[in-house]
This record gives structure tokens, C-alpha cells and sequence, in this order.
């Protein structure tokens, strides 16, 4: 076979696997929000199964997210808006077209609140906690984790 024959082939393989991984994690996002609800309709945090002689265990985590509205921040702000931004990678990618190499001054269209900046300039006193109040949501998103027990001994012991 010639080598031009070879690379095709390979291609089509490699692009043949490429689509069946793309279907695999659909399939596998579906089932992970299936069992995710399960475990949110039964108000469980954790389920422990033996599937296929291998223990399997599911646990449902909380985790926070924090919505700015950036609109009212914006307005109660004025000039300190900016001091509390960070660069956003999607605002980023968002417009990037119309960015050059230096992003800081484009913090207004591009950044978004962070949590780590508020905290400090409102610790040091430089803007008002009070900026804030009603300006943000507290989001709790469960997130779930499908994971192998350790092994006896845990995972760094001689016996694995």
C-alpha cells in the first residue's frame, strides 16, 4: 500500500473514531444528567453501587456560582467598576476581533466582576459594601462525581 493510501486510511479511521467519541459523550452527558436527577428526586447525596465487579460510587455536590448583575454594578460604581473586573475569557472570545494585544483598558467590555477584587478593595475600605447589596445572585449548582474507591491501603500504598 503507498503511503498517500495509508495516510487516507488512517484518516478515515482516526475521523470514524473521532464521531463515535463525539456520540459516546452525548451518551455519557445523558446518562450523567439521568443519574444525576435520580439522586435529586430521592434527596440523596451519594449512592454506592457494584456494577461489573467494580464499585462505583456516585456523589452529589453542592457548588455555589455567583451571578453579578453587572448593570447595576456598572451604574453604582461609575470609575471603580473597572477595579473590580477581571478579564472573562467568553466576553474575551466574545470580541475579540476587535481587541489588540492589551486588553486592560477594554476591562469594560471584556472583564467581569471578580469576587477576589470586590473582597479586597471592600476590605481596604476603597468602595462601599453596600455597592454590592442586591447586585448579585448566590446560584447553588449540584455537580456530580462518578469515581473509583481508593484501594486498600489508599492510593499511593504498595498494594495496588
Amino acid at each position: 500500500m503507498d503511503r498517500t493510501a495509508e495516510l487516507h486510511r488512517l484518516l478515515a479511521e482516526y475521523r470514524k473514531m473521532e464521531r463515535e467519541m463525539a456520540r459516546l459523550e452525548d451518551t455519557k452527558k445523558t446518562l450523567r444528567a439521568a443519574l444525576q436527577g435520580i439522586l435529586e428526586e430521592e434527596g440523596k447525596s451519594i449512592f454506592i453501587a457494584d456494577v461489573d465487579d467494580e464499585q462505583i460510587i456516585l456523589e452529589l455536590k453542592p457548588r455555589m456560582e455567583i451571578r453579578y448583575n453587572e448593570d447595576l454594578l456598572r451604574s453604582r460604581l461609575g470609575q471603580d467598576y473597572h477595579r473590580i473586573l477581571q478579564p472573562d475569557i467568553a466576553k474575551i472570545r466574545q470580541h475579540l476581533a476587535e481587541l489588540e494585544s492589551d486588553l486592560a483598558p477594554h476591562l469594560g467590555k471584556i472583564g467581569s466582576p471578580s469576587r477576589e477584587k470586590i473582597q479586597q478593595l471592600v476590605s481596604s475600605g476603597e468602595i462601599p459594601l453596600d455597592a454590592f447589596r442586591g447586585a448579585f445572585q448566590k446560584i447553588n449548582k449540584p455537580i456530580l462525581f462518578v469515581k473509583k474507591p481508593p484501594p486498600p491501603g489508599g492510593w499511593g500504598s504498595k498494594t495496588q
